[in-house]
C-alpha cells in the first residue's frame, strides 16, 4: 500500500512550517554585527516571526531543531559557529532561550485579546530571551560586565527592530 503526501497532509505540512522557521532562524544569524562577545544579529526577528505565525508547539518545535542542528555541528549560529562549545558557552544562554522566547509570544499571543496582544507577547518573548541570556553570560563575565556586554549594546537595535517588526505586523493584519 502506497501513501500519497501532500503539501496538505497532517504529517508533511508541520515539518515544511518547521523546516522554514529553522531557515529563517539560519539567515538570522548571517546578518551579524560583530561585538564581542555576543554579535548583533537578526535573531529578534526570527524568533517573533515564529512566535507570531506559528502554534506555540510548532514555534517550540522550530526552535529545538534549530538548536539541535547546531549543537550536531551544523554551522547555523551567528560566525559560522556549532556544536556543543557554542550552545554552552557565554553565547549559550541566549541560544537556549530561543526555545522558549518563540514559544512564549505564541502562547501569549493566543490568549491576550486586543490591538497590542502581539506587542505584549513579544516584549515577554523577548525580555526572557534577554533575561535568560544576561544570566547564563555572568557565569562566565559577571553580573556587571555581563549586563555591559549582554544587554547594553543590544538595547536601542532591539527596541527597533521590535518596533518595525511589530508595526509591519500590525500593518499587514489591519486589511490592507
Amino acid at each position: 500500500m502506497q501513501r500519497e503526501y501532500s503539501l496538505n497532509s497532517s504529517r508533511v505540512k508541520p515539518a515544511v512550517q518547521a523546516a522554514l522557521g529553522v531557515i529563517l532562524m539560519v539567515l538570522s544569524a548571517k546578518l551579524t554585527i560583530q561585538i564581542q562577545p555576543i554579535p548583533i544579529t537578526m535573531h529578534e526577528l526570527g524568533i517573533v516571526l515564529i512566535g507570531l505565525l506559528f502554534s506555540p508547539a510548532m514555534a517550540l518545535t522550530t526552535q529545538v531543531s534549530y538548536v539541535g542542528l547546531g549543537l550536531l555541528g551544523l554551522p547555523v549560529f551567528s560566525n559560522m559557529l556549532a556544536g556543543p562549545a557554542v550552545v554552552f558557552g557565554p553565547k549559550g544562554g541566549f541560544i537556549l532561550s530561543f526555545l522558549f522566547g518563540s514559544f512564549i509570544i505564541s502562547y501569549l499571543k493566543q490568549r491576550l485579546d486586543g490591538k497590542l496582544a502581539h506587542w505584549l507577547a513579544t516584549a515577554a518573548g523577548l525580555s526572557f530571551v534577554f533575561a535568560a541570556g544576561v544570566f547564563w553570560l555572568s557565569f562566565f563575565v559577571g553580573w556587571q560586565d555581563a549586563l555591559r556586554l549582554g544587554l547594553a549594546p543590544f538595547m536601542l537595535p532591539l527596541v527597533v527592530k521590535t518596533g518595525i517588526i511589530c508595526s509591519l505586523w500590525s500593518w499587514f493584519n489591519s486589511g490592507r
